[in-house]
């Protein structure tokens, strides 16, 4: 048979490879997208919260200035100054001020916005910016002014703040006026690891902790033109050149190399409207790739010890092909022997159940004579009486007569009947059976003992209609070997009682069947094959019988179990399902 079999196969076949490679590419090319989305997902958080935190230190340094032009604004002697003009013997007190704060410059303006006098006692000319921008109008229209523009190009970036002063009487009767350098600002920040920049709506970089990134000049991050302020020189520069694309819902830009922006940074703005600012945060996105290359690697590597280990098994599997298909056909022989042992097995077991069934009707054929020919005795008597009573013309008693001879009759009928169907062949389905009606034809067939030996036996719980899925004859003949063995037990007893009590459940019903006899010896062993505690040498069994029974109610779906009672005696139970119908 080895001969014939075919070579084996040491190499996979060509689609399979290409398919795997094909599928570790879309696994590994999903793995790097979803870790690489993942990684942006968590640099977008980390850049929303570090962009958070620059712009509320932002705007409190801003606040510190706010707050100084509205305490100037009500100081008795800016009030003073505004109101008459003369401002000569405030520079020192202005100066004061601008130390005490970081301020660059305080100035003061009357109600038209004409330069009075400032902190550096310089003229009118020196200070015109301070004095002219869009803060000092918005301030002498009653709101807090706010602009920014460019001083010089040796520090030119410059943050202004003014506030309107008022007479007691409530107009506005000039305006005090700071103006603040954005590079002592930014000298306070700490030096983070995300470039960070403000842009206006020109597209200037005013604000930002990387000093090569100051005054940048984008035009595609610009709103308006032309600029708002003039720049004093070449002081605006061009931006870096930057490709802007989106990834995952992200804004990245890839930078050229030089500029003090990562290569490829993931980009996050959000807009400030109380300084009219946009900040831009630039977060590098170098260890997210770097980790999702990580990450597909270590997949790469797994799925090529996994295809590695496949071909291991299959080439295994190859080698241990002519074995297996050696062993086929002895395993095809295996179980056509095995199916033929088990038909075999189930056969006899039919049959043990037969002669268990037989040897009870054995056992009971000595009393069966005795049981029939009482009645029959009886049927001839009252006959013989009763043919006198009519030949007496006593109707009435003949009468009573034959009704007595109707029961007897009735009553071997019903003999007869139960020995019938305790000793024929059940047919194996299962239907639906009426428990309590079984029960009591299983009285009917143990009566002869019943009575011989003076039992006394009490049912509870058979008035009402139970219904279960089970075989009648099967299952009689299990109660029957139960109350058998109940017999046995209390036989030579003191006390000969059987208690019978039928209980039902929500899905089952409970028949349990109690002796007055001295227990069992060994509980867990009484449905074993062969198990018997009677006289091995005498008439009384071979130790299957309630094997048999245990097996016929679990072909039943139910159960068959035994214990000791603790007051003395055994109890088995018999559990079986309700019908559909009882259910």
């Amino acid at each position: 048979m080895k001969d014939d079999l075919p070579p084996i196969r040491l190499r996979p076949p060509l689609l399979a490879i290409v398919l795997f490679l094909l599928a570790s590419l879309a696994v590994c090319g999903a793995v790097y997208s979803q870790t690489l989305k993942d990684g942006f997902d968590q640099l977008s958080e980390r850049a929303e919260v570090r962009l958070a935190q620059h712009n509320d230190k932002f705007l409190g340094q801003i606040t510190r200035f706010q707050q100084l032009v509205a305490t100037l604004a009500r100081h008795p002697e800016l009030v003073e100054a505004a109101s008459t003009g003369n401002g000569d013997a405030l520079p020192d007190l202005l100066l004061s001020f601008a130390l005490a704060t970081g301020a660059s410059e305080i100035s003061l303006t009357d109600a038209q916005g004409q330069f009075v006098v400032s902190s550096s006692g310089t003229s009118e000319k020196e200070t015109r910016t301070l004095v002219e921008g869009d803060h000092i109008k918005t301030a002498l229209d009653g709101g807090l002014g706010w602009s920014h523009g460019l001083e010089s190009a040796a520090d030119p970036r410059t943050l202004y703040f003014a506030r309107a002063i008022f007479d007691e009487a409530g107009p506005v009767i000039g305006a005090v006026a700071v103006s603040v350098a954005v590079a002592s600002l930014e000298f306070e920040w700490s030096f983070g690891p995300e470039p960070l920049a403000y842009f206006d709506n020109a597209g200037v970089a005013f604000v930002s902790n990387r000093p090569s990134l100051a005054l940048r000049h984008d035009t595609r991050l610009a709103s308006i033109s032309p600029l708002r302020f003039d720049s004093p020189g070449d002081t605006l520069r061009s931006m870096f050149d930057y490709q802007e694309r989106s990834a995952f819902g992200h804004r990245l830009w890839q930078v050229e190399d030089g500029a003090p922006l990562p290569s490829e940074a993931l980009v996050l703005s959000q807009f400030i409207p109380r300084v009219d600012l946009t900040g831009y945060i630039f977060q590098d996105t170098k260890s997210a790739r770097e980790r999702a290359n990580l990450i597909t690697f270590l997949s790469g590597l797994i799925i090529g010890l996994a295809g590695l280990l496949l071909w291991v098994t299959w080439l295994r599997r190859q080698t241990l092909a002519r074995q297996l298909r050696v062993e086929e056909a002895a395993n095809i022989e295996l179980e056509e022997r095995v199916a033929r042992r088990t038909a075999e097995l189930k056969n006899t077991q039919d049959q043990l159940v037969a002669v268990s069934r037989l040897s009870a009707l054995g056992e009971m054929s000595a009393g069966i004579s005795h049981e029939l020919n009482q009645p029959l005795g009886a049927i001839r008597n009252f006959a013989e009486n009763g043919k006198k009573l009519i030949q007496r013309g006593d109707e009435a008693a003949a009468s009573e007569n034959f009704d007595f001879q109707i029961g007897q009759v009735d009553r071997i009928g019903r003999i007869i009947k139960s020995l019938r169907a305790f000793a024929k062949n059940e047919p194996q389905q299962i239907s639906e059976v009426e428990i309590t009606s079984v029960v009591r034809e299983a009285l009917d067939v143990s009566d002869l003992r019943i009575n011989r030996e003076a039992v006394e036996v009490k049912a509870t719980g058979l008035e009402d209609e139970v219904s279960v899925d089970a075989g009648r004859v099967r299952l009689q003949q299990v109660i029957v070997n139960i109350l058998g063995n109940a017999m046995d037990a209390i036989d030579g007893q003191p006390e000969k009682t059987i208690d019978i009590d039928l209980a039902t459940t929500s899905t089952a019903a409970v028949l349990s069947i109690r002796d007055s006899g001295p227990g069992l010896e060994d509980p867990e062993r009484v449905f074993d094959p062969f198990y018997s505690t009677k006289d091995p040498g005498g008439s009384s069994g071979m130790g299957l019988g309630l094997a048999i029974s245990h097996g016929i109610i679990g072909s039943f779906g139910g159960t068959l179990s035994c214990r000791n009672r603790p007051n003395g005696g055994a109890e088995f139970t018999i559990t079986l399902p309700l019908s559909e119908a009882q259910s």
